[in-house]
Protein backbone atom coordinates (compact mmCIF):
# COMPACT_ATOMS: atom_id res chain seq x y z
CA UNK A 1 0.00 0.00 0.00
CA UNK A 2 1.56 3.36 -0.95
CA UNK A 3 1.61 6.02 1.94
CA UNK A 4 2.90 9.12 -0.51
CA UNK A 5 3.38 10.62 -3.86
CA UNK A 6 6.62 12.10 -4.80
CA UNK A 7 7.43 13.38 -8.41
CA UNK A 8 10.04 15.91 -9.17
CA UNK A 9 10.86 16.10 -5.78
CA UNK A 10 8.02 17.41 -4.45
CA UNK A 11 6.45 14.69 -1.94
CA UNK A 12 2.77 14.57 -0.74
CA UNK A 13 2.06 12.08 1.89
CA UNK A 14 -1.35 10.44 2.00
CA UNK A 15 -1.53 8.95 5.52
CA UNK A 16 -3.73 11.77 6.84
CA UNK A 17 -4.66 13.91 4.02
CA UNK A 18 -8.14 14.58 3.21
CA UNK A 19 -9.57 15.74 0.09
CA UNK A 20 -9.23 18.90 0.00
CA UNK A 21 -5.54 19.11 0.96
CA UNK A 22 -5.19 16.24 -1.80
CA UNK A 23 -6.24 18.24 -4.20
CA UNK A 24 -4.32 21.25 -3.28
CA UNK A 25 -1.17 19.08 -3.37
CA UNK A 26 -1.76 17.22 -7.21
CA UNK A 27 -2.57 20.70 -8.57
CA UNK A 28 0.76 21.73 -7.16
CA UNK A 29 2.62 18.95 -8.96
CA UNK A 30 0.41 19.49 -11.99
CA UNK A 31 1.23 23.26 -12.23
CA UNK A 32 4.02 23.07 -14.85
CA UNK A 33 3.57 19.66 -16.67
CA UNK A 34 0.87 17.15 -16.85
CA UNK A 35 0.82 14.37 -14.76
CA UNK A 36 -0.59 10.84 -14.94
CA UNK A 37 -0.92 8.79 -11.67
CA UNK A 38 -0.69 5.11 -12.07
CA UNK A 39 -1.87 3.03 -9.15
CA UNK A 40 -1.75 -0.58 -9.11
CA UNK A 41 -3.24 -3.44 -6.74
CA UNK A 42 -5.73 -0.82 -6.50
CA UNK A 43 -8.19 -3.26 -4.54
CA UNK A 44 -5.82 -3.06 -1.78
CA UNK A 45 -6.48 0.81 -1.26
CA UNK A 46 -8.10 1.72 2.05
CA UNK A 47 -12.12 2.81 1.06
CA UNK A 48 -11.16 6.49 3.31
CA UNK A 49 -7.75 6.87 1.26
CA UNK A 50 -9.43 5.98 -2.38
CA UNK A 51 -12.42 8.44 -1.90
CA UNK A 52 -9.93 10.88 -1.24
CA UNK A 53 -7.97 10.44 -3.79
CA UNK A 54 -11.18 10.22 -6.20
CA UNK A 55 -12.70 13.01 -4.94
CA UNK A 56 -10.03 14.80 -5.78
CA UNK A 57 -9.12 13.19 -9.20
CA UNK A 58 -12.77 14.46 -9.81
CA UNK A 59 -12.20 18.11 -8.19
CA UNK A 60 -9.05 18.47 -10.60
CA UNK A 61 -10.58 17.53 -13.98
CA UNK A 62 -13.29 19.63 -13.21
CA UNK A 63 -11.13 22.60 -12.87
CA UNK A 64 -9.07 21.46 -16.30
CA UNK A 65 -6.15 20.51 -14.85
CA UNK A 66 -3.79 18.12 -16.25
CA UNK A 67 -3.97 15.45 -14.21
CA UNK A 68 -5.02 11.44 -14.39
CA UNK A 69 -5.78 8.75 -12.52
CA UNK A 70 -5.22 5.23 -13.63
CA UNK A 71 -6.03 2.40 -11.33
CA UNK A 72 -5.19 -1.30 -11.73
CA UNK A 73 -5.75 -4.26 -9.78
CA UNK A 74 -7.63 -7.91 -9.90
CA UNK A 75 -11.16 -8.56 -11.09
CA UNK A 76 -12.55 -7.59 -7.96
CA UNK A 77 -11.87 -3.97 -8.24
CA UNK A 78 -15.19 -2.41 -9.32
CA UNK A 79 -16.81 -4.14 -5.97
CA UNK A 80 -13.56 -2.99 -3.78
CA UNK A 81 -14.45 0.53 -5.87
CA UNK A 82 -17.98 1.06 -4.42
CA UNK A 83 -16.78 0.87 -0.97
CA UNK A 84 -15.72 4.00 -1.40
CA UNK A 85 -18.89 6.20 -1.29
CA UNK A 86 -18.33 7.85 -5.08
CA UNK A 87 -20.13 6.44 -7.83
CA UNK A 88 -18.66 8.64 -11.19
CA UNK A 89 -15.53 6.55 -11.52
CA UNK A 90 -18.21 4.09 -13.44
CA UNK A 91 -18.13 6.52 -15.94
CA UNK A 92 -14.91 6.25 -16.54
CA UNK A 93 -12.95 4.32 -19.47
CA UNK A 94 -13.06 0.73 -17.80
CA UNK A 95 -10.64 -2.16 -19.10
CA UNK A 96 -12.04 -5.58 -18.01
CA UNK A 97 -9.27 -7.82 -17.52
CA UNK A 98 -8.97 -10.27 -20.50
CA UNK A 99 -7.08 -12.94 -22.62
CA UNK A 100 -6.25 -11.62 -25.76
CA UNK A 101 -7.36 -12.65 -29.11
CA UNK A 102 -5.42 -14.93 -31.68
CA UNK A 103 -4.28 -11.88 -33.77
CA UNK A 104 -3.05 -9.93 -30.62
CA UNK A 105 -0.79 -12.36 -29.45
CA UNK A 106 0.45 -13.24 -32.45
CA UNK A 107 1.45 -9.52 -32.52
CA UNK A 108 2.30 -9.56 -28.96
CA UNK A 109 5.21 -12.33 -29.67
CA UNK A 110 6.06 -11.53 -33.53
CA UNK A 111 6.24 -7.59 -33.62
CA UNK A 112 9.09 -7.17 -30.85
CA UNK A 113 10.88 -10.41 -32.92
CA UNK A 114 10.64 -8.53 -36.25
CA UNK A 115 11.76 -5.30 -34.59
CA UNK A 116 15.17 -7.28 -33.94
CA UNK A 117 15.55 -8.35 -37.31
CA UNK A 118 14.23 -11.70 -36.05
CA UNK A 119 11.18 -13.27 -37.88
CA UNK A 120 9.23 -16.31 -36.43
CA UNK A 121 7.68 -19.15 -38.74
CA UNK A 122 4.13 -19.01 -39.19
CA UNK A 123 3.47 -22.64 -37.64
CA UNK A 124 6.44 -22.06 -34.64
CA UNK A 125 4.09 -18.91 -34.01
CA UNK A 126 1.13 -20.40 -33.97
CA UNK A 127 1.80 -23.03 -31.73
CA UNK A 128 3.35 -20.07 -29.27
CA UNK A 129 -0.36 -18.44 -29.56
CA UNK A 130 -2.11 -21.81 -28.86
CA UNK A 131 -0.10 -22.37 -25.73
CA UNK A 132 -0.25 -19.00 -24.36
CA UNK A 133 -3.70 -19.54 -24.47
CA UNK A 134 -3.84 -15.89 -25.05
CA UNK A 135 -2.96 -15.08 -21.15
CA UNK A 136 -0.70 -11.80 -20.93
CA UNK A 137 1.11 -13.57 -18.27
CA UNK A 138 1.80 -16.52 -20.69
CA UNK A 139 2.67 -14.56 -23.22
CA UNK A 140 5.26 -12.25 -21.45
CA UNK A 141 6.63 -15.58 -20.58
CA UNK A 142 6.87 -16.99 -24.12
CA UNK A 143 8.31 -13.39 -25.21
CA UNK A 144 11.25 -13.61 -22.39
CA UNK A 145 11.77 -17.39 -23.38
CA UNK A 146 12.27 -16.53 -27.32
CA UNK A 147 14.24 -13.35 -26.69
CA UNK A 148 16.95 -15.11 -25.12
CA UNK A 149 16.57 -18.09 -27.38
CA UNK A 150 17.22 -15.54 -30.82
CA UNK A 151 20.72 -14.50 -29.00
CA UNK A 152 22.52 -13.33 -32.01
CA UNK A 153 21.52 -15.72 -34.49
CA UNK A 154 20.79 -13.98 -37.67
CA UNK A 155 18.08 -16.72 -38.69
CA UNK A 156 14.11 -16.74 -38.03
CA UNK A 157 13.07 -18.54 -35.26
CA UNK A 158 11.65 -22.15 -36.64
CA UNK A 159 9.61 -24.97 -34.87
CA UNK A 160 12.52 -26.29 -33.51
CA UNK A 161 13.71 -23.34 -31.48
CA UNK A 162 9.86 -23.47 -29.68
CA UNK A 163 10.16 -27.09 -29.17
CA UNK A 164 13.86 -26.96 -27.46
CA UNK A 165 12.37 -24.08 -25.20
CA UNK A 166 9.07 -25.56 -24.58
CA UNK A 167 9.95 -27.12 -21.25
CA UNK A 168 10.99 -23.73 -20.03
CA UNK A 169 7.61 -22.83 -20.34
CA UNK A 170 5.64 -25.77 -19.33
CA UNK A 171 8.33 -25.31 -16.45
CA UNK A 172 7.20 -21.89 -15.29
CA UNK A 173 3.33 -22.66 -16.33
CA UNK A 174 3.16 -25.40 -14.12
CA UNK A 175 4.35 -23.95 -11.06
CA UNK A 176 1.95 -20.82 -11.70
CA UNK A 177 -0.81 -23.68 -11.81
CA UNK A 178 0.26 -24.94 -8.75
CA UNK A 179 0.09 -21.01 -7.14
CA UNK A 180 -3.37 -21.09 -8.56
CA UNK A 181 -4.21 -24.20 -7.34
CA UNK A 182 -3.13 -23.93 -3.71
CA UNK A 183 -5.28 -20.61 -3.89
CA UNK A 184 -8.76 -22.63 -3.96
CA UNK A 185 -7.22 -24.88 -1.70
CA UNK A 186 -6.52 -22.21 0.86
CA UNK A 187 -9.89 -20.34 -0.39
CA UNK A 188 -12.24 -23.95 0.36
CA UNK A 189 -12.97 -23.13 -3.69
CA UNK A 190 -11.76 -26.37 -5.38
CA UNK A 191 -15.21 -28.12 -5.48
CA UNK A 192 -16.72 -25.73 -7.57
CA UNK A 193 -13.55 -24.65 -9.38
CA UNK A 194 -13.86 -28.52 -10.70
CA UNK A 195 -17.73 -27.97 -11.01
CA UNK A 196 -17.21 -25.02 -13.62
CA UNK A 197 -14.43 -26.77 -15.65
CA UNK A 198 -16.84 -29.49 -16.36
CA UNK A 199 -19.38 -27.12 -16.96
CA UNK A 200 -16.79 -25.50 -19.13
CA UNK A 201 -15.76 -28.18 -20.87
CA UNK A 202 -12.83 -26.63 -23.15
CA UNK A 203 -15.83 -24.10 -24.20
CA UNK A 204 -14.24 -20.01 -23.87
CA UNK A 205 -17.90 -19.19 -22.49
CA UNK A 206 -20.81 -20.19 -20.66
CA UNK A 207 -24.07 -17.68 -20.21
CA UNK A 208 -24.28 -17.07 -16.13
CA UNK A 209 -27.79 -19.10 -16.27
CA UNK A 210 -25.52 -22.04 -17.14
CA UNK A 211 -23.03 -20.79 -14.48
CA UNK A 212 -25.21 -20.42 -11.91
CA UNK A 213 -26.93 -23.41 -12.66
CA UNK A 214 -23.90 -25.82 -12.85
CA UNK A 215 -23.32 -24.70 -9.39
CA UNK A 216 -26.20 -24.57 -7.80
CA UNK A 217 -26.13 -28.44 -8.94
CA UNK A 218 -22.92 -29.37 -8.37
CA UNK A 219 -23.05 -28.16 -4.70
CA UNK A 220 -25.96 -29.67 -3.84
CA UNK A 221 -24.84 -32.66 -5.21
CA UNK A 222 -21.37 -32.20 -3.11
CA UNK A 223 -23.45 -31.88 0.24
CA UNK A 224 -22.69 -28.01 -0.21
CA UNK A 225 -24.70 -25.13 0.32
CA UNK A 226 -26.59 -24.43 -2.86
CA UNK A 227 -28.71 -21.80 -1.99
CA UNK A 228 -28.59 -18.13 -4.67
CA UNK A 229 -26.73 -15.97 -2.51
CA UNK A 230 -24.47 -19.31 -1.15
CA UNK A 231 -23.72 -19.45 -5.50
CA UNK A 232 -23.56 -15.96 -5.74
CA UNK A 233 -20.94 -15.87 -3.34
CA UNK A 234 -19.12 -18.47 -4.87
CA UNK A 235 -19.27 -17.05 -8.35
CA UNK A 236 -17.94 -14.03 -6.70
CA UNK A 237 -15.13 -15.22 -5.28
CA UNK A 238 -13.91 -17.52 -8.04
CA UNK A 239 -14.20 -14.33 -10.27
CA UNK A 240 -12.18 -12.30 -7.99
CA UNK A 241 -9.78 -14.77 -8.33
CA UNK A 242 -9.46 -14.74 -11.97
CA UNK A 243 -10.89 -18.25 -12.46
CA UNK A 244 -13.74 -17.34 -14.35
CA UNK A 245 -13.78 -13.51 -15.63
CA UNK A 246 -16.97 -11.50 -16.95
CA UNK A 247 -16.42 -8.76 -19.55
CA UNK A 248 -19.68 -7.01 -18.81
CA UNK A 249 -20.98 -4.33 -21.54
CA UNK A 250 -22.53 -7.07 -23.34
CA UNK A 251 -26.13 -7.96 -24.69
CA UNK A 252 -26.24 -10.88 -22.43
CA UNK A 253 -24.23 -11.70 -18.88
CA UNK A 254 -21.63 -14.57 -19.96
CA UNK A 255 -18.63 -15.50 -17.93
CA UNK A 256 -15.18 -16.76 -19.71
CA UNK A 257 -13.04 -19.12 -18.85
CA UNK A 258 -10.08 -16.98 -17.47
CA UNK A 259 -7.64 -19.59 -18.48
CA UNK A 260 -8.90 -22.82 -20.22
CA UNK A 261 -5.86 -24.99 -19.18
CA UNK A 262 -6.20 -23.72 -15.61
CA UNK A 263 -9.32 -25.40 -15.52
CA UNK A 264 -7.92 -28.47 -17.00
CA UNK A 265 -5.20 -28.45 -14.57
CA UNK A 266 -7.50 -28.24 -11.55
CA UNK A 267 -10.15 -30.80 -12.55
CA UNK A 268 -7.04 -33.41 -12.95
CA UNK A 269 -5.00 -32.48 -9.82
CA UNK A 270 -8.38 -32.70 -7.92
CA UNK A 271 -9.63 -36.17 -9.18
CA UNK A 272 -5.59 -37.47 -7.74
Amino acid sequence: MFESISFRGAEVRLQKLGATPLTEALAKLVKKRPVILLVDEAHTLRPALGEHLLRATLSLSSAGKPFQLVLAGTPNLPRHMRTMGVTFWERSLILPIMRLDQRASADAIRIPLEARQRPIAADALERVVHESSGYPYFLQIWGKILWQAVGETVRPLRMEDVNRVHPQFLKTRNRFYLERYQELIDCGLVTPAVILAEAFNGADSLDDSKVNDALKHGLKANNAASEPADVRNVCNRLHDLGYIWSPGGTTRNVYHSGIPSLMSFVAAAASH
